[in-house]
């Protein structure tokens, strides 16, 4: 039973779609790029219907990765931006970019790109946060809908800044260890891209649930189970198709 269509295959998958943990950051960066470009190319030739949020009859597993490749394709391009630094395994590059969107926060200024490589690089990351307001706002999802945010006193970036603060403490301590030459008992942390990615493959599969189950999605899926019945077959495909989709971290495990 593939009730609601959550795993409907595509009938083309592009290639180096599938993002793992075992990538390195950069290789992980350039596989996001490939794919993006992919996806464009398969929207422009009508292959897709852009944007996701918006088709009808897809399943919840292909929106929610075409709403991060749709996301995360807007930082591409933007003013004098080094999309390449957020993903560099340097102590330095990686606390000038934290440094700046902790403190200077360039992204908080005019929309237009300062021609400046850093704060362009945090405005290019932005842009990906712009995109999911938008998109948040339009199937009223919790997570990323600016007005729902704010009501509780919230803001879509709270989640990356204090993952930010502590990348920032676990970037000082490698670099003060690399220092003092004991480099073989550091263990390099993550990059800025590596955290911007996780974070917004979390926030799109809100945006995919609210798609399909509306802003309160843990509410409407009991009710969904409640509807079954006593018919213990159905429940039983519902609870493992659902446990399934919650319990992933990412829609490349379910694809």
């Amino acid at each position: 039973m593939n009730m609601f269509g959550l795993f409907k295959k595509r009938k083309k998958k592009p290639s180096k779609e599938l993002f793992s943990s075992m990538f390195s950051s950069l290789a992980l960066l350039s596989a996001v790029q490939d794919a993006y470009n992919d996806y464009a190319k398969r929207v422009n030739e009508g292959e897709v219907v852009y944007p996701a949020h918006r088709r009808k009859g897809d399943g919840i597993v292909p929106v929610w990765h075409d709403v991060r490749t749709e996301a995360l394709g807007t930082m591409f391009g933007f003013g004098e931006s080094d999309i390449a630094s957020l993903a560099k395994r340097e102590s330095t590059c990686q606390l000038m970019l934290l440094s700046s969107f902790l403190k200077e926060r360039p992204h908080l200024e005019f929309p237009q790109p300062r021609g400046e490589v850093v704060a362009d690089t945090i405005q290019a990351v932005w842009q990906i946060y712009l995109y999911l307001s938008a998109v948040g706002k339009e199937v009223c999802d919790r997570e990323t809908d600016s007005d729902q945010l704010s009501l509780s006193g919230k803001g879509i970036l709270d989640s990356l800044e204090a993952r930010a603060v502590l990348l920032r403490s676990e970037w000082e301590i490698f670099q003060s260890k690399l220092s003092s030459g004991a480099s073989s008992l550091a263990e390099i942390p993550k990059t800025v891209f590596d955290v911007v990615f996780e974070d917004v493959t979390k926030k799109t599969k809100s945006i995919a649930l609210s798609c399909f189950f509306g802003p309160n999605y843990e509410s409407n899926i009991k009710r969904l189970k409640a509807e079954a019945g006593g018919d213990k077959e159905k429940l039983k495909a519902i609870n493992e198709i659902v446990a399934k989709l919650m319990e992933a971290s990412t829609p490349d495990e379910l694809m």
